[in-house]
């Protein structure tokens, strides 16, 4: 991790990229840290996931009961939520293991966060308190979307 003003930034690293990106920020002082593209995808995601969760939530226009129910569901259909069922002594036991986003494949967040926005369409998140936040959102990931073409 590199901290300070822009120029000293730009002078730890031999990156054209990267100093082009540096000079388009408008702050003065920076923290430069970097990251395996693995990390990176899983942080992106990560916050992308529980960003829409928690905009879903704040809305007001999900059905489910609290935020763990909600984060839970969506979590399951990404098989971040393993249940596992043991008789003991003639009682059903119900055990769940969690995994975190940052574990979940592609293909999985993919269909989670398509799933998730598709659920916010219908329960109209964008007619609600939250639709701003939804629509900042949905345009940092079409901007998210052009940078990786």
């Amino acid at each position: 991790m590199i901290t300070g003003d822009k120029e000293y930034i730009k002078q730890q690293t031999s990156n054209p990229i990267l100093i082009e990106k540096i000079d388009k920020i408008k702050a003065k002082y920076l923290v430069l840290d970097v990251f395996s593209q693995k990390i990176y995808k899983s942080r992106k995601q990560n916050n992308l996931f529980h960003g829409l969760i928690t905009c879903f939530w704040s809305s007001g226009c999900s059905s489910f009961q609290n935020w763990d129910d909600l984060r839970n569901h969506y979590k399951k259909i990404a098989g971040l939520i393993k249940t596992n069922r043991v008789r003991v002594e003639g009682f059903e036991i119900i055990k769940e293991t969690h995994k975190s986003w940052g574990d979940v494949r592609k293909e999985n967040a993919t269909i989670v966060i398509n799933q998730l926005m598709f659920d916010m369409d219908e329960a109209n998140v964008l007619g609600s308190s939250q639709g701003k936040k939804y629509q900042e959102i949905l345009k940092g990931l079409g901007e998210w979307f052009e940078g990786l073409k």
